[in-house]
């Protein structure tokens, strides 16, 4: 806390952000409670297991009851004896694992629902340009295919009117759940690019759902 503050001085910064992990920074909230004067220039926060892990706490919380682990468990994906730590955001690993692979399952049924509601199919031509767009590797990819431009146009006005509960409150929850996960992964490229613009973008977006 003192190099940040000496660095934060040396610098010219009005204030210094310092990250520890949850034993540490639990200490340093305390130095700095008890030295206002000396330490207040210094910002101290989680690091990103911590933010994940009670981001995973808070997602837990919102699906917890909601009968999605009795699903988990009768596919086998989750056991009945690690619903707890799972829902508790406990067991980070799991979370990291099982939170996409809920989520994708349910945008899957998601998508054939919207497909067969609007009469529209996935031909094997757009499977194929899919296929061929996965395989190329950019760090600005495009999609040129109209039909598939078309069906994602559609299908994102489809998730817009889910979101507003317009086809059920089952769906719209789930669909938020979705949503909640879609940032769960824009968390994970704002740490590892690192990307501090799109960490500002997403954190008030989670913060969120800490304070609901």
């Amino acid at each position: 806390m003192r190099q940040g503050r000496q660095v934060a001085t040396e610098s010219n910064e009005t204030y210094m952000e310092n990250t520890y992990d949850l034993a540490i920074a639990k200490i340093a909230f305390q130095i700095q409670s008890s030295e206002k004067s000396r330490f207040d220039n210094l910002f101290i926060h989680f690091g990103s297991f911590h933010i994940m892990m009670a981001y995973f706490k808070a997602i837990g919380k919102f699906i917890d009851n909601c009968g999605i682990t009795n699903v988990m468990i009768n596919a086998q994906v989750l056991a009945s004896a690690s619903v707890n730590t799972f829902i508790t955001g406990q067991h980070f690993n799991r979370c990291k694992r099982l939170h996409p692979l809920l989520s994708l399952a349910l945008q899957s049924i998601h998508f054939e629902k919207f497909l067969n509601t609007k009469n529209m199919e996935v031909t094997d031509e757009i499977r194929q340009y899919l296929i061929q767009f996965k395989s190329e590797k950019s760090t600005d990819p495009e999609i040129n295919n109209n039909k598939l431009i078309e069906i994602l146009e559609k299908y994102e006005r489809y998730q817009q009117r889910t979101l507003e509960g317009k086809h059920g409150k089952t769906a719209h929850s789930y669909m938020i759940y979705i949503n909640l996960i879609n940032y769960y992964f824009l968390l994970c490229k704002s740490i590892r690019k690192p990307d501090f613009e799109l960490f500002k973008f997403i954190f008030p977006k989670i913060n969120n759902i800490y304070l609901s």
